[in-house]
């Protein structure tokens, strides 16, 4: 699928494509097409038992009730390369998300997912766990620079939320900045796994935050990372970097 746009469509679930059951020895292959200002209840665009490459591809002020907004991969392999993830900018963000009932605005990851994402854009994400990718179940995520900007989420992982994954790795100079949660982990929340949470080259700065990194019952891995002006508002209690 190549120069497509889907714009303003709705369905209950995937209000776009729902792949499910696609051939292992085939690749779907998403380049340079457009999903913007679809509705569903669950889900923008669904990957269930699939290979996907998805490049230079827009997904913008998609919304839902439940789930993502946009990108659901499952039992999947995905590689994600040159796309931006936005969201509209709130007047009143930290009001809208306690509303929400979304789990990774952007990307919700369950279950044997293998997903790597590349020179992409995460900007504005607003959900309940997760505010712009949420990842569970023996999955394993590679971020590589990538940037990460004003998402929100109503409880844990401002940026990611993550539990009982196999692995998740931010390198090669990812940015995260002025992401928040209202509870704890205002940039990533991670928990419950017996395998490790890596960063290698990369930048936080996140002045309103209270609690950059939330890791419990989890190995933490840090390599030339940054982590700046965390708590510039006074507000931690403890462990403001980590």
């Amino acid at each position: 699928m190549k120069n497509t746009d889907f714009l303003r469509n709705y369905a209950n679930v995937s209000s776009t494509i729902d792949a499910l059951g696609v051939s292992s020895n085939l690749i779907n292959y998403i380049e340079l097409c457009t999903f913007e200002e679809n509705r569903a209840l669950k889900n923008t665009l669904s990957l269930n038992k699939a290979r996907a490459v998805i490049k230079k591809t827009q997904f913008l002020n998609n919304r839902a009730n439940e789930r993502t907004k946009n990108l659901f991969v499952g039992f999947s392999e995905v590689n994600i390369t040159d796309c931006t993830f936005r969201s509209p900018i709130l007047n009143n963000p930290k009001k809208a998300v306690l509303l929400e009932n979304t789990m990774g605005s952007f990307i919700f990851a369950i279950l044997d997912v293998k997903m790597i994402i590349t020179r992409s854009a995460f900007l504005n994400g607003l959900s309940s766990y997760g505010g712009a990718i949420y990842v569970s179940g023996t999955s394993d995520l590679t971020v590589e620079e990538s940037t990460f900007s004003g998402n929100y989420a109503g409880v844990n992982g401002g940026v990611l939320y993550g539990a009982g994954f196999n692995s998740i790795k931010f390198t090669k100079k990812t940015k995260l900045t002025n992401n928040l949660a209202i509870s704890q982990g205002d940039d990533f929340f991670l928990a419950n796994t017996d395998e490790a949470f890596e960063m290698d080259e990369v930048e936080i700065q996140n002045p309103q935050a209270r609690n950059s990194i939330h890791a419990e019952y989890i190995q933490v891995k840090l390599n030339r990372v940054s982590i700046t002006n965390i708590n510039k508002n006074e507000k931690s209690e403890q462990g403001a970097a980590l």
